[in-house]
């Protein structure tokens, strides 16, 4: 049996359709780091397959979001390598604006008791979009 590697991109794509569904837009993602160690928002436009390739590539990222009738971005630091229902560790409360706790708790819920999908070395080299000897012949 090959070995197993996690698979989170249908954990971070399930959190990010279900902001979606509450109306929330895809704004940037911050995954900590460019070429220069500096912090970088990366301008997704919305996109979900954009923000899970740049989310999933660390171990945690923060996600920016924009709901259309509120002034401001909100920001959601997700964490991989937790439990599921635990990949957002954080975010922005807003008093009197309950939106967001109500679309995390709804995927919180949905990943309740489920484990993040596994799959083998072939599949995973696919996902991250390089080889070991790919890796090797750049150092």
């Amino acid at each position: 049996m090959s070995k197993q590697y996690y698979n989170w991109q249908p954990v971070v794509k399930s959190l990010l359709e279900t902001l979606k569904s509450f109306g929330f837009e895809l704004y940037a993602v911050d995954d900590g780091c460019d070429d220069a160690c500096e912090d970088v928002e990366i301008l997704v436009n919305d996109s979900v397959d954009e923000a899970v390739k740049l989310i999933t590539g660390v171990d945690e990222a923060s996600l920016y979001v924009k709901y259309p009738e509120f002034p401001r971005k909100l920001w959601i630091w997700i964490v991989l390598g937790n439990e599921p229902f635990e990949t957002v560790a954080d975010y922005s409360h807003i008093p009197h604006f309950n939106l967001l706790d109500k679309a995390i708790t709804k995927f919180s819920d949905e990943w309740e008791d489920k484990t993040c999908p596994m799959v083998d070395e072939e599949e995973y080299h696919k996902l991250i979009g390089y080889t070991p000897k790919q890796y090797d012949s750049k150092n």
